[in-house]
C-alpha cells in the first residue's frame, strides 16, 4: 500500500538522480516574461546598491517608467541589452568594483552582454551606506531591539492609475523588497526568480483593478510565508463572522461563536456561503491565499470565504440532526478581534482532589494580561502541570517574560536570530545570543511540567514562546504543527492599487540552527479535535494538555511507519522503508538517463529521531558502489519545503 511521504527532509519528494540526455542547443532569444523577469533584477540591484540611485539622486521608478516600453519593445537579446545598458546609465556613473567581492551568479548569464556584466558586477560589490527606500525600523518585543526593513518611503507612483507600466512597476518593486529583505526565500521551494517570470504577464495584463489586485494577491503568495498578510479595496480580509469556524473530519465546523450568531449552534457544520457550496469556494480561493503550510493556507481560504469584506452574507448550516437552515450575517472586523482572543478564561486554578489527582493551573495567553501573572504564579507555584494555551496569539508580552522569568530556573537562549545587513542588501547578520537572553531572573522553584497548546494558528510570537519553554527537557507539546512563521514582519510595504503586504524580514531558527519557517514547532503529541467533542462542548485538546498521567509519563517518541512512500512528481521512484525495533532499512529506487533502475541501501538505528547514514548503492553481481549520504528527521513534521500533506492525520 502506497503512501506519500510527509518526513524527508532530503531524501525524496525530490529526485536522487537527475540526468540529462539533451545535446548541444542554440540559445534562443529572451522570451517577454524572460526579459522582464531580467530587467526586474538589473533595476532592482541598481536600486539597493547604486551609490546614486539609494541616495535619491536619480527618480528611479521613473526611469523603469520611461525604460519599460522599449524594454517591452525588443525583438532579440542585443535590442534588449541596449535598453539595460541604457537604464544602466541613468544612474550615473558606475564606481569601481571592489576588489574580492562575490558576483550574484545571475549576472553572469548569457543573456547579458559583458559590458552590461561589467556595470553590474561593479554595482553588485558595493557596500551601501543608506538608502532612501528602505531603512531599518526598530522597536522592542521582549525588551529586546531588534529591526526589520521599513519600505514606507518608497511610495511613488502609488496613487497613479493602473497603467501598464504602473502595474509592472508594483510588480517589480515587491519582488525585490522580497529579493534582498525577505528572510526565508531559499525555503519557498522554487527560485524566486522564476516565480516573477510565471506571474509577471497575468499582472501586466490585468484589464481591470480587481484582476492585477487579484493577480498580485496570487503573485505574493508564492512566498508560502504565514506572515504574507496582503489587503486591497478590492479584497479586505480582516472581517469575520460572529462564528469561528474550524476543518473538523473533513467538514467545516463551528467550533466557538459570539452571541451575535443568533441560531447558530456550535458543533454545527457549515454547507455553503451565498449559495455556492463551501469546499469548491476553499479550493478556488486557495492559490491566493498565503500560507507556510497547506493547513495554515488553507484557514486563510475558508476566512476569505465566509468572511474578508463586511457585506452581508448568506450561510447554510446542517445541526447534529440532520436539519439544514440559513441565516444572515454581516462579517466585522471586532468579531475576528474577539474570535481570536479564545473564550475560555484568562486562567483557572485545578487542585488535587478525589477526581483529579494532580494540581494544574491552565493559562489562556491570548487573554492573559500581565497584570494578572502575580496570582497566577502563586497557584503554579505547587501545580504539578502548567498549561500554556498557544492557540491564539499572546495577549502581553510583559505577562510572558513574567511566566518565563518565574517558570524558567535560569535565562535561555530559545532562537538564533538574523537580521537584514543594510549594508550588504540580501545577506544577513547574527544577532549577539546575549542580546536573545531572558526567563529565569525571578524563579519560584517550580518542580511541574510544563505543557504546551498549539495549532495551525499558532504563529509567530506564539511559536516564540513555545521554543522558549520548549529549552526545558520535561516540557510537552500537544495539538497540532503551528503556523511556521517566525521573525517580524517588514513595515510600511505599500504598492500602486491601494495594496498593503508583508512578509517575514527576520530570519529565526532554532538555537541548533534547524529552522522554525515552514516547518513551525512538532507537537510531542499529534491531536484533533473531534466533531463529537465539540458538539458535546469540550475542549479535548486542553483536556489532553491537563491530564495528570503527564507529571511522569512522557509520549512515545515520532517514528516512521514501515512501507512504501512514493515521489509524487517522479513516477515510480520511492523508498521502500523496513523496522526492526530501532533500527530502520531504506530501500530506494530511481532510474537513470537510459530509465534503467537503479536501487541504493541505506540503514540506521533512529534513537535519536534522526537517520544519518551511508547511502550505498546495489550495482550488478552485487558490488556495493558508495553514493551520498542518506539525512532524515522524523521529527520535523509533515511540513517541509519540499514535501508536505494538508491532512495531519497520517503522521
Amino acid at each position: 500500500m502506497s503512501r506519500q511521504c510527509y518526513f524527508l527532509v532530503r531524501l525524496m519528494c525530490v529526485s536522487l538522480f537527475s540526468f540529462s540526455m539533451l545535446g548541444p542547443t542554440i540559445a534562443a532569444d529572451l522570451t517577454l516574461a524572460q526579459r522582464l523577469t531580467l530587467s526586474a533584477r538589473v533595476w532592482g540591484l541598481m536600486k539597493y546598491y547604486s551609490p546614486t540611485v539609494t541616495t535619491c539622486q536619480r527618480g528611479w521608478d521613473q526611469a523603469l517608467l520611461d525604460a519599460l516600453p522599449d524594454i517591452e519593445a525588443a525583438q532579440n537579446d542585443a535590442a534588449f541589452n541596449q535598453r539595460m545598458a541604457e537604464l544602466i546609465a541613468t544612474a550615473g556613473p558606475i564606481p569601481n568594483r571592489v576588489i574580492g567581492a562575490t558576483t550574484p551568479e545571475w549576472i553572469t548569464q548569457p543573456a547579458l552582454s559583458e559590458a552590461n556584466q561589467a556595470a553590474l558586477q561593479a554595482i553588485a560589490s558595493q557596500r551601501v551606506t543608506g538608502n532612501c527606500y528602505v531603512r531599518p525600523y526598530f522597536y522592542e518585543p521582549l525588551q529586546l531591539q531588534f529591526t526589520q526593513a521599513d519600505f514606507s518611503t518608497d511610495t511613488s507612483f502609488n496613487n497613479q492609475p493602473l497603467t501598464r507600466n504602473i502595474r509592472l512597476l508594483a510588480a517589480f518593486r515587491f519582488w525585490n523588497a522580497a529579493e534582498y529583505f525577505f528572510a526565508y526565500k531559499s525555503l519557498i521551494g522554487k527560485a524566486w526568480d522564476s516565480v516573477l517570470a510565471n506571474h509577471i504577464l497575468a499582472i501586466a495584463d490585468a484589464s481591470t483593478p480587481a484582476a492585477y489586485a487579484l493577480a498580485m494577491r496570487q503573485f505574493s503568495a508564492e512566498l508560502n510565508d504565514s506572515h504574507g498578510y496582503f489587503y486591497s479595496p478590492n479584497f479586505p480580509s480582516s472581517a469575520a463572522p460572529p462564528f469561528q469556524l474550524s476543518n473538523v473530519a473533513g467538514q467545516i465546523v463551528v467550533s466557538a461563536r459570539l452571541p451575535q450568531a443568533v441560531g447558530v449552534a456550535v458543533g454545527d457544520v457549515l454547507l455553503s456561503v451565498n449559495g455556492a457550496a463551501i469546499e469548491p469556494e476553499i479550493q478556488r480561493q486557495m492559490a491566493f491565499s498565503y500560507g507556510s503550510n497547506p493547513v495554515f493556507r488553507r484557514t486563510q481560504a475558508l476566512s476569505a470565504v465566509v468572511g474578508g469584506s463586511d457585506t452581508a452574507k448568506s450561510y447554510q448550516f446542517m445541526r447534529a440532526t440532520g436539519a439544514v437552515y440559513s441565516i444572515s450575517a454581516s462579517p466585522s472586523f471586532e468579531f475576528e478581534s474577539e474570535l481570536a482572543r479564545g473564550q475560555s478564561p484568562s486562567w483557572r486554578h485545578l487542585p488535587a482532589d478525589a477526581a483529579r489527582s494532580c494540581a494544574v493551573t491552565q493559562v489562556n495567553m491570548g487573554r492573559l494580561e500581565a497584570s494578572e501573572t502575580a496570582a497566577l504564579l502563586s497557584a503554579a507555584r505547587a501545580s504539578d502541570l502548567v498549561v500554556l494555551d498557544l492557540r491564539q496569539y499572546p495577549n502581553s508580552t510583559e505577562a510572558f517574560i513574567s511566566l518565563a522569568d518565574a517558570l524558567l530556573p535560569q535565562a535561555v537562549v530559545p532562537a538564533a536570530y538574523r537580521t537584514p545587513d543594510y549594508t550588504r542588501p540580501g545577506e544577513y547578520l547574527a544577532t549577539d545570543d546575549a542580546d536573545l537572553s531572558f526567563g529565569g531572573a525571578a524563579p519560584i522553584g517550580f518542580q511541574g511540567r510544563i505543557t504546551l497548546l498549539l495549532n495551525e494558528q499558532s504563529i509567530s510570537f506564539s511559536e516564540y514562546v513555545a521554543m522558549a519553554f520548549q529549552t526545558q527537557a520535561k516540557t510537552l507539546v500537544f495539538g497540532s504543527q503551528s503556523a511556521g512563521a517566525n521573525g517580524e514582519v517588514v513595515n510600511g510595504l505599500t504598492l500602486p492599487g491601494g495594496i498593503y503586504t508583508t512578509f517575514s524580514g527576520n530570519r529565526v531558527a532554532r538555537p541548533d540552527g534547524l529552522d522554525t519557517q515552514r516547518y513551525g514547532i512538532v507537537p510531542n503529541v499529534h491531536a484533533l479535535p473531534s466533531l463529537a467533542g465539540i458538539r458535546a462542548g469540550r475542549d479535548e485538546l486542553l483536556e489532553l494538555a491537563s491530564d495528570c498521567r503527564w507529571k511522569t509519563e512522557n509520549p512515545a517518541p515520532r517514528r516512521p511507519r514501515a512501507g512504501l512512500y512514493y515521489a509524487p512528481a517522479r513516477n515510480g521512484e520511492g523508498i521502500d522503508i523496513h523496522q526492526i525495533g530501532t533500527w530502520y532499512a531504506g530501500y530506494t529506487q530511481a532510474y537513470d538517463e537510459d530509465r534503467y533502475p537503479i536501487w541504493a541501501i541505506s540503514s540506521s538505528s533512529i534513537e535519536s529521531g534522526m537517520w544519518n547514514s551511508p547511502l550505498d548503492r546495489v550495482l550488478p553481481g552485487g558490488v556495493i558502489q558508495n553514493i551520498g549520504k542518506t539525512q532524515l528527521n522524523f521529527q520535523r513534521g509533515p511540513y517541509s519545503t519540499v514535501c508536505a500533506l494538508a491532512e495531519q492525520s497520517e503522521i
